[in-house]
Order: structure tokens, then sequence, then C-alpha cells
């Protein structure tokens, strides 16, 4: 009895050992050679930069401010600052964006690394309406000679003439934009003093026709109830009519300065060789 027990352990022993030996033929353990790391391993270092790449970039911020605050390492300190100011450009959240580029700039040692963070620091300035904080940016990196301070005055330039303010300060976009066919205002202006003929000369078909309609209403108004000798509807009739009309006029000058801003707009998004880097 004990034999044939001996011999059934000894059979279930084989038949265990052989169907390990499957598994692990079927799924092989990965391993990785100390000597060359993979790309495709993801330490705790390259995590946010994994959630950043799937688009998870508010938790992608708060990895990155783990490390920040924790590492004793300056270089990984000055790195999660870096990545916490980039993302925070592409979501358009400048202020915060701002004051992680100077926490990086207190931790960075490389000059060119910094130089490029007073360039972005003065793309958020300028995004926030802050020409002034820019140009000081432009000063500092002019002085020190370095290549971000070209850019940047491509930079200021550019934001410069899509708020169509001219000249730029870049002969070469300057030349470029008076290229661009514009509208005079003040031909407009002169134009509209017979009703909608500025919107015609701005091609704006649909506001010439209802400005003429509009106007040539009142003038009938005023005209009937003079006729009738209503003085008090003559009275609101004519006030209306001098509204509409002077509106009219300085409408079109409104709608030139508009239109060319749309015309260069839209002629510098097409001009890749001098667009800046942006977000």
């Amino acid at each position: 009895m004990s034999l044939m027990k001996t011999k059934i352990y000894l059979f279930l022993l084989c038949v265990l050992t052989l169907t390990a030996v499957q598994v692990r033929a079927a799924n092989p353990v990965a391993t990785v050679d100390p000597t060359v790391m993979s790309a495709e391993v993801i330490t705790p270092k390259m995590f946010p930069e994994f959630l950043a790449e799937r688009g998870y970039k508010n938790q992608a911020i708060q990895e990155w401010l783990k490390m920040a605050y924790h590492s004793r390492d300056p270089r990984n300190v000055a790195k999660a600052w870096w990545h916490v100011g980039m993302l925070h450009l592409e979501q358009k959240e400048y202020e915060k964006a701002l004051l992680a580029l100077q926490d990086f700039g207190q931790e960075a040692a490389d000059k060119d690394k910094i130089d490029e963070a007073m360039y972005w620091m003065a793309y958020a300035s300028l995004k926030q309406n802050r020409s002034a904080d820019a140009q000081v940016y432009l000063e500092r990196l002019q002085s020190q000679k370095s290549p971000w301070g070209a850019k940047l005055k491509d930079l200021i330039a550019w934001e410069k003439a899509k708020k169509g303010d001219t000249p730029t300060g870049s002969e070469q976009l300057d030349a470029r934009l008076a290229k661009v066919r514009d509208f005079s205002p003040y031909v407009a202006v002169v134009l509209n003093f017979i009703p909608g003929a500025g919107y015609l000369y701005l091609t704006d078909w649909r506001t010439a026709l209802m400005s003429f309609f509009l106007v040539m209403l009142m003038v009938w108004g005023v005209y009937f109830t003079l006729k009738q000798k209503a003085w008090g509807a003559t009275v609101v009739f004519g006030f209306v009519l001098s509204s509409i009309y002077m509106g009219q006029i300085f409408g079109a000058y409104s709608l030139a300065k508009r239109e060319n801003l749309e015309l260069k707009q839209a002629a510098m998004s097409v001009w890749h060789d001098l667009k800046p880097l942006e977000k």
C-alpha cells in the first residue's frame, strides 16, 4: 500500500513539474539588462511624462510637484519645475507658468536653459498683456548676448502685429505686413456719408443694405410727420435718424480697422518661416 502511495506521489510530482515548465515557457519573465536600460522601462522619474503624453496633464503636474518638493537632487528639482511650467503654458495658465519657471531659474545650472526659461516667461507675460515685463526679459537676454534674445524680439514683434500695432520692430515682418491689402478707414468714413457706400467699399453687402434702408426709413418718417404737422413725432424720428446716420459713419471706421486686423492675422497664419516659438 505504501508503495502504491509512493508511485502516486511521484506521478503527481511529475505532472506538476511539467505543468510549471509549460507555464514558464508560455509566459517568460521579462528581464532588464542593467547595462542597457530600455526607454520603455517606466521609472518614477518618467511617470509624470507618461501621464502628460496620454493627456493627463493635471495629474502630471501634481507628480512633478511632488518631485520638486521632495527631491534632494537639485537637477531633479529643476527638471520638475521646468515641466510644471511647460504644462501650465500648454493649458494657458500663464501666471502659474511664470511662477514655476521662476522656481526653475533658481534651481537650474544650465545657462542656455535659463535663457530659454526667460523666453517662455516673456511669452506668458505677453499673453497677459504685460508687455513691459516682456521687454525687461528682452533687455536681459540681449545684454547677455543670448541667442534667445533674437527669438524673443521676433516674438514681441509677432504679438504686436497680431494686435494690429505697427511698426512691430521687425523689418522683415513689417515689410510683409505692408504688402497685405487693407482698407482705408478714412475712405470708408467719407463714403458712408452716402448711407451704406462705405460698407460696400468694405465688401459688407448685408450691413450696407441694412444701413441704407434704415436711414431711408427714418428720412421717410421725418418727412411724413412734418407733412402731418406731428411735431413731437418729428423730433423723435429726427433724433433716431441722426443717431443711425452718425452711427453708420463711425461704424465704417471701426469695421475697416477690424477687417484690416483680420486680413493681417490671416496672412500671418501662413508665414511659418517668421512664426516664433509658441505654446
